[in-house]
């Protein structure tokens, strides 16, 4: 059993992840190719959180691009004057939420929704981020009335690969954690298919990349790693062309 392979697979089939690495039990038998392990590290806290980090990112990421797509609504949420005790932040957050899902019933829509809500500890002014699915462009005037304590900002989001990542990585970011509440997504929200498998066909992975046709390899966000093990790992985004 060389090595192990995961894929994940938007339910569209746009952008494919595939993930390559090497286990205890799952080690090559080849004595030279097990010389290229690197030696086991061993990860400061600080590191593993970093890491611990990277990988929810990227699973969020995929997540985000599995259920949002081109032109969606980013919110920001920010408050007026002086900012009020932050349990009443978090109520008005919840009561926003209530009549957005209210407002997307009457459109005969169902709402979806990924959301953080900052700087509920420390320092810093309580703000709010949403990702939501879009209605129509008329309907933004209406959600704008529904956040009471300051001005709420809508953006498009940009839907790509790209995009999804940037804001996994900024709601996973270390600040966003430590001084904010939990993440909060909508039940209604779809994994990506995954599948995972031990190849025993070969020794080892190659280190060669073949996009699938019709696909191409997203150069950004591919990279070679190790696991915390030290061994070697190797995560590929293909975009369908």
């Amino acid at each position: 059993m060389p090595y192990m392979k995961k894929i994940r697979k938007t339910i569209n089939k746009k952008v494919i992840e595939k993930t390559l690495y090497y286990t205890y039990r799952t080690l090559p038998k080849d004595k030279k190719i097990r010389e290229k392990r690197a030696g086991r590290v061993n990860h400061t806290p600080e590191r593993q959180k970093e890491i611990n980090r990277l990988h929810a990112a990227n699973k969020l990421a995929l997540k985000i691009a599995n259920n949002f797509k081109i032109g969606d609504w980013y919110l920001t949420m920010t408050i007026a004057g002086k900012a009020p005790p932050k349990e009443k932040v978090k109520k008005s957050l919840d009561l926003f939420m209530v009549n957005l899902r209210r407002y997307y019933k009457r459109k005969n829509s169902v709402l979806k929704y990924i959301a953080v809500l900052e700087n509920l500890k420390g320092a810093g002014r309580p703000h709010a981020h949403m990702l939501i699915n879009s209605l129509a462009p008329e309907d933004m005037a209406v959600l704008q009335r529904y956040w009471t304590l300051g001005r709420l900002r809508i953006e498009m989001f940009g839907g790509q690969i790209e995009d999804c990542t940037r804001l996994a990585a900024y709601f996973k970011k270390e600040d966003v954690e430590e001084h904010s509440g939990r993440l909060r997504t909508s039940t209604n929200l779809i994994n990506p298919v995954e599948e995972k498998e031990k190849v025993t066909r070969s020794e080892c992975y190659s280190q060669r990349i073949t996009p699938p046709k019709g696909y191409h390899v997203n150069k950004q966000l591919t990279y070679q790693s190790y696991t915390k093990d030290g061994y070697p790992c190797q995560r590929i985004i293909f975009v369908r062309d």
